[in-house]
């Protein structure tokens, strides 16, 4: 689903890529909602664990691992996102996911 609405691509279509960041931010939004949908009481510190287990490669990026995720990445990924506009950010996804009903 996070595929079919686009949301890592509109995630760091808003907000660019960090020079620093080898995971994007819409990487890392990613990670957490698939870590949020399989295992509601894990913690968002914990989804470099759950990732261990995980394809990390097909799901997310072929290019990271499930150790590319730590709770700093996830972090800095939160923070980008809160000082960029909630709001803003939501609204556009919310525009491409009903493009593609």
């Amino acid at each position: 689903m996070c595929e079919e609405i686009g949301l890592e691509e509109s995630i760091d279509e808003l907000l660019g890529k960090h020079a620093n960041m080898t995971v994007s931010t819409g990487n890392a939004v990613v990670a957490m909602v698939l870590n949020m949908l399989f295992i509601t009481t894990r913690p968002l510190y914990l989804t470099s664990e759950f990732l261990k287990q995980k394809p990390v490669d097909r799901l997310i990026s072929p290019e990271l691992t499930f150790a590319d995720f730590s709770d700093d990445v996830l972090g800095r990924s939160l923070d980008r996102l809160y000082a960029s506009g909630l709001e803003t950010i939501f609204i556009n996804i919310a525009k491409i996911g009903r493009a593609h009903v």
